[in-house]
């Protein structure tokens, strides 16, 4: 019986699982990069004011009537 046939089988079964996984997660990545809209070069500018170098204050005001926030 000569079993390097099984062999040979299962080394192109593997190599197949392997590029398949491959090209699945590049498409995972661009998806995530898609879903999150990054841009290719210098991250996210709308976070990151370009002139001061520090982040955008947020303004939250708490009505405590209501209990809500504004």
């Amino acid at each position: 019986m000569d079993t390097r046939r099984y062999l040979k089988e299962s080394r192109s079964r593997a190599l197949a699982q392997f590029r398949w996984l491959g090209w699945v997660m590049l498409m995972m990545f661009v998806l995530v990069q898609v879903a999150m809209g990054a841009s290719p070069i210098g991250g996210r500018s709308d976070i990151l004011s370009q002139e001061s170098g520090t982040f955008d204050q947020a303004s939250v005001n708490f009505n405590p009537e209501t209990g809500l926030l504004d």
